[in-house]
Formats: C-alpha cells, sequence, structure tokens
C-alpha cells in the first residue's frame, strides 16, 4: 500500500549535499542509504552499510535510537561509535524523521566531536595537574614532621592526580631502600620492587635507584620498552602501569629521599607534566628545609597563591582557546551551511518545490547545531576583568537565561560593593554561569533570584529558583556528570564553599561563600565560614 510524503529518492539527493555524515534507516532500522561523509567518518563503504541493520556496523547509533522514549522532534545525543578499524569515536547525533513514499524514514546526522573532546581532556589534564600541585603544596606547608610531608605528598598525588600510586623512599642500611610515605593502589607492586642503590645489580640501575644517585629525576614514559625498568616490567603490567616519575627530594641541597609516581596513562609525563614535577619536588623539598621557620612557610604560602593564579590563568587560557578554534572552525562552517540552504531554498522554490520540506528540515536542523556551538562559545568566553562582580553576575544572568526565565539580582545590604580579588571574581562568576545554564536546561523553572551579600572576610552568593528541584540523589556528583563537583571544586579551590539544596518539587537553591582574599582549602575540604 502506498504512503503519502515526500519521495525518498528526492530526500536522498538532498542528503547527498549535507556536509553531515548521514545515514537513513526504515522503521526496522535497517540502513537504506548512507552518504560519502559516513564512510569518511566511520571507515564502512557504503555497500557494507546500505541493506545491513544499523546495529551491524554502527551499533552506538542503534543504541541511541532504541534508548529514545519516542521518535518525535528531534532528540540529539553524544554517541560512541567504533569505526571500522575499531577506534571508538564520540560523535554528536541527531535524529530526523521524515515520512515518505515507502513509509518512516529516520534520518540520523553524525558530527565528530574527537577534536573538541581532545581540547577538552587537555584542559582537565592541565587544570588537575595545577590543582594537584597546590594541594601538595598546601598541604605539605601544613605538615609538622618529615614524615608528614611525605605522607602528605602522597595522598594528594593519589587523590587529586588520579596516579595509581605515589612512593617516597630513602637510602637504608647498606645498599637497600626503605619507605618513607605512599598512598594509591599499588602497595603489593611496592613490597615487591626489591630496589638496592648498588650499581652492579640489575635492580640497581632502575628509575629510583638513579635518581638517587645522581640527584636528577626520571621519567620512564614507555615503561615497557625502557631498558631501566626491564626487571619490573612483567609486574608493571600486571597493575597497569604505562609510565614512572621519579624526581628527588633534598635537604640543604642533597638528594635523601625519592618520590616515585606511577600512571596507566602513557602520555602522563609530557614536557609541561615534567616541569610541574619538578616544581613539585622543589615544593617538597622547601618543606623539608623550611618545617621550623615562619618566613619560609611564609614563601610557601607566596608559591600557593602564585600556583593558584597560574591555575586560573590556565584555565580561562585553554577555554578561550577552545572558543577561537569552535567560533573559527565549526560556527563559522555551520553559519555558511546555513547561507547555502538559504539560498538553496530560493532555488528549490523556482524549481523543485517538492523539495522545500526537506530542505526546510535540513535548514532547521543546522540552525540547532549553530544554536548549541554559540551556546558552548557563552560559556567558553572570558571572564572580564576589572568590573564589578555585581555586573558580572548581571551579565550571566541575562545571557545565561536568554529571556526564557525571569530573573532578579539583590544585594545585601542594598547599594554595598561586592569585592573579591581577581583569582575568586573569575570562580565566583563560573560557578553562578554553571548554576544558571543548569536551570535555563534542566529546572523548568518561571524565576530565579540571585543574592549577593558582602560580609568583612567575603561575599555570600545564592542562586534559588522555583523549578522542578532535584531528588536526593541527583545532587551527588556523578562519573561523566561534572557540574555540581565543578561547581564545588571551584570554590574549594580559593578556600570557599558550594552547597546544593533542593527537594523534588521545591525549587533548588545554589549557597556558595568565597573569601576576599583567596585561602586554598586542605585536602579534606574548604575552611569552615567565619560569620
Amino acid at each position: 500500500m502506498a504512503h503519502g510524503g515526500l519521495s525518498s529518492d528526492v530526500v536522498f539527493r538532498v542528503l547527498d549535499a549535507t556536509p553531515s555524515a548521514v545515514v537513513a534507516v526504515d522503521e526496522s532500522l535497517r540502513v537504506v542509504y548512507a552518504n560519502a561523509r559516513a564512510t569518511d567518518l566511520f571507515g564502512h563503504p557504503t555497500e557494507a552499510l546500505v541493506g545491513a541493520p544499523l546495529d551491524t556496523s554502527l551499533a552506538g547509533l542503534a543504541d541511541f535510537v532504541h534508548a529514545l522514549p519516542d521518535l518525535e522532534g528531534q532528540p540529539i545525543g553524544r554517541v560512541v561509535v567504533p569505526t571500522a578499524d575499531g577506534r571508538p569515536l564520540s560523535v554528536l547525533a541527531r535524529l530526523t524523521r521524515f515520512a515518505t513514499e515507502h513509509g518512516g524514514l529516520l534520518v540520523l546526522t553524525a558530527s565528530d566531536l574527537g577534536p573538541r573532546e581532545e581540547a577538552e581532556r587537555r584542559q582537565r589534564t592541565t587544570s588537575r595537574a595545577y590543582l594537584t600541585l597546590v594541594r601538595i603544596t598546601e598541604a605539605v606547608a601544613r605538615a609538622t614532621s618529615e614524615h608528614e610531608v611525605y605522607d602528605a605528598a602522597c595522598r594528594a598525588a593519589v587523590e587529586e592526580g588520579e596516579y595509581l600510586g605515589a612512593w617516597v623512599c630513602r637510602p637504608g642500611p647498606g645498599q637497600t631502600v626503605v619507605t618513607e610515605g605512599r598512598a594509591g593502589r599499588l602497595d603489593a607492586y611496592i613490597d615487591a620492587l626489591a630496589i638496592t642503590t648498588d650499581p652492579e645489580h640489575p635492580r640497581g640501575n632502575g628509575p629510583t635507584a638513579r635518581c638517587l644517585r645522581t640527584g636528577r629525576p626520571y621519567f620512564a614514559t614507555d615503561f615497557h620498552r625502557d631498558d631501566a625498568t626491564t626487571p619490573w616490567r612483567t609486574m608493571a603490567r600486571e597493575h597497569g602501569i604505562a609510565a614512572s616519575a621519579s624526581m628527588p627530594l633534598r635537604r640543604a641541597g642533597r638528594t635523601t629521599a625519592v618520590l616515585t609516581l606511577w600512571s596507566g596513562s602513557a602520555d602522563a609525563f609530557g614536557e609541561e607534566m615534567r616541569r610541574l614535577l619538578d616544581s613539585l619536588a622543589d615544593t617538597v623539598s622547601f618543606a623539608l628545609d623550611g618545617l621550623a621557620t615562619r618566613d619560609q612557610y611564609q614563601r610557601v604560602a607566596a608559591q600557593r597563591a602564585d600556583l593558584l593564579r597560574r591555575l586560573v590563568v590556565a584555565q580561562e587560557e585553554e577555554r578561550a582557546r577552545i572558543a577561537a578554534d569552535v567560533h573559527d572552525d565549526s560556527v563559522q562552517t555551520m553559519a555558511a551551511v546555513d547561507l547555502r540552504l538559504g539560498l538553496l531554498m530560493q532555488r528549490v522554490r523556482e524549481t523543485a518545490p517538492d523539495l522545500e520540506p526537506a530542505v526546510a528540515q535540513l535548514q532547521e536542523m543546522v540552525s540547532g547545531a549553530t544554536t548549541s556551538l554559540r551556546d558552548l562559545l557563552f560559556d567558553l568566553e572570558p571572564v572580564a576583568t576589572g568590573i564589578d562582580f555585581v555586573e558580572l553576575a548581571r551579565d550571566a544572568a541575562d545571557r545565561a537565561l536568554d529571556g526564557e526565565v525571569a530573573w532578579t539580582l539583590v544585594v545585601e545590604p542594598a547599594g554595598a560593593r561586592v569585592e573579591l580579588v581577581e583569582e575568586s571574581c573569575v570562580q565566583a562568576f563560573r560557578i553562578v554561569q554553571e548554576a544558571l545554564l543548569n536551570v535555563r536546561r534542566h529546572a523548568r523553572a518561571d524565576r530565579v533570584v540571585i543574592t549577593l551579600r558582602p560580609g568583612p572576610d567575603g561575599v555570600g552568593i545564592e542562586v534559588a529558583d522555583d523549578g522542578v528541584g532535584l531528588a536526593p540523589a541527583a545532587r551527588e556528583p556523578l562519573p561523566g556528570h561534572r557540574g555540581l563537583r565543578t561547581m564545588q571544586d571551584r570554590a574549594a579551590v580559593v578556600g570557599g564553599t558550594c552547597r546544593v539544596e533542593s527537594e523534588p518539587g521545591s525549587g533548588t537553591r545554589v549557597s556558595i561563600w568565597l573569601p576576599r582574599t583567596p585561602v586554598l582549602a586542605p585536602v579534606g575540604g574548604a575552611p569552615a565560614r567565619r560569620d
């Protein structure tokens, strides 16, 4: 029986011209069309895709369709699709339904997210490295003994840097080495190392022994090919070790111990990370030399403040770089495609009016993707400096809520000036921005009230909405969902706090307190607010 609707051949001719990878399936999810960009992106020849079930070669896209509660609108989602060579490929998938003479036709478009995700991964790695160094610096500065310094450095490296293990050892009786501190999940591996400082022994020429003898760091960036790691390769493979870094720790200029870190990632110790780890070793060595002097503690505090500034600068520079890449490439390309589709629409109206609905749907898809990219650019836009935070908060609300939700900003007491140093101001803006974006995307709220309460020691900030609220489980950070954890981390890194209070149906309140002058939080969390 014939169905009303567009000619599928007409739809396919239009899809041939789209710049995205496109796969079309019938209602049984059998592939009936794939354009050349799909072959380029996924690596499967067109003849291998067409005629086969979608889950044969593109299982990730099939799972995306199966997971949708319905096929109305243009659902969009991030999907991982294995390529023909087995490489996992992250794409932004969008589904559009067409009615054709043969029945329903489901058109899936896919855009490669790889470059963007790689840039985000670099940003996360850089930020985590700086935060690790800040936490280690803060932890060792508070230590009151050499043993506490070693334990604090190991714990911070594992908890913040996400290394498999951290170990501090020093020369022991004879030519042995003894443990001074360790953390992580490599206790069995460390206990079986059997390292000696004897240069004639096979286990006396590994990274740790060389570092002890020479006083120079040793980076085994490919643990399973480095000649120095030969005696431990089999055992390291069993524990998932791919790379290691050994840094000398000094007292009065003499190497007295070695800090070794093990990573499961082969690219964990690039050039920038080596510089940071050199700085880490210098920080620990400095703490060892300065446990008893107030002047040396103040120098550590100054270094902590400098590290915080570097962390904020590194985050903002990386965000600006990503924004520039997206603006110069993706947004410009999408704008060009939108313009060409507009010109095509004029031609279609004159020469092939039966194609007009298909072209209109394609133009709507491109417009939606362009809007998403512009939202991303707003999220990445650098924070303006030298502006009162009240004005920054107003700008964040105006742009994040975009007229979709009514908002009010209140300063208590009225007319008070909200003063924060630049590092705290940047973190406060990012937290408020994230909270407001969450309101727009998820809260289904009618109104938001932003309240700023400057005090003698710091500034309280509250973002409250009258939306649907959150279930208790939704207030806990989940793997892969970084929004809440990121807000809490941003507050903690300058010594502040961030709490979320919500119940289903009763709205959500995000309460932030930041000190006027950044005070780095201890490993266990931010300092308590002083009222």
